[in-house]
C-alpha cells in the first residue's frame, strides 16, 4: 500500500530571517542555503532531502512545487530578495537544477501562492531546495515550499 508522507522542505515553514540567510560580506548576496526534510542548512548534504523512492514511495506523475507566504516579508530598505532553485538528484550527491526563480521581497506575502510549477518528469528522487538571497538580509518573513501531487 502506497502513502504520502509530509512533502514540506524542513520541519517548519523556511524562516527568511534564519541565521543561515544573513548576508555575507559586502557582495550583497548570501551564501547558499540548502532547504531539505531535515531543515535548512549551509552545508548540502546536511540539509535533507525529500526522498521519492523510500519505503512505500512512488514519484507520482505532475508534482508541483509550491511556493506560499507564511508571513509578509520585510527588510531595512525593502530591497530583499531571494533565488529559489529546485535541485534533484538520482543519487542524492550530484545535482542538477530542475526550475529556478528569483522573488522580490513585495512578492512574500501571507497567505498567497508566490510560484507554482510543474516538477519536470525526468527529476531524479531525491529533492532539496537551493535559496540564495540577495541585495540585503530580510527581517521578516517566512514562506512554505512543498511538493503536490496535482
Amino acid at each position: 500500500m502506497l502513502y504520502e508522507k509530509k512533502r514540506t522542505f524542513g520541519r517548519e515553514p523556511i524562516d527568511l530571517k534564519d541565521a543561515a540567510l544573513a548576508m555575507v560580506g559586502e557582495t550583497g548576496a548570501s551564501a547558499a542555503v540548502y532547504a531539505g526534510s531535515l531543515g535548512l542548512s549551509g552545508a548540502p548534504a546536511t540539509a535533507g532531502t525529500l526522498d521519492y523512492e523510500s519505503d512505500n514511495q512512488h514519484f507520482p506523475e505532475e508534482n508541483t512545487l509550491e511556493v506560499i507566504g507564511w508571513e509578509d516579508a520585510d527588510s531595512a530598505a525593502d530591497g530583499a530578495t531571494l533565488t529559489i532553485t529546485l535541485q534533484s538528484s538520482a543519487d542524492g550527491t550530484v545535482w542538477k537544477n530542475e526550475v529556478e526563480f528569483a522573488l522580490a521581497q513585495g512578492d512574500i506575502k501571507k497567505d498567497e501562492l508566490i510560484r507554482r510549477f510543474s516538477i519536470p518528469a525526468q527529476a531524479g528522487r531525491h529533492m532539496r531546495l537551493k535559496l540564495v538571497g540577495g541585495v540585503e538580509a530580510f527581517t521578516a518573513g517566512k514562506i512554505l515550499a512543498l511538493v503536490r501531487p496535482l
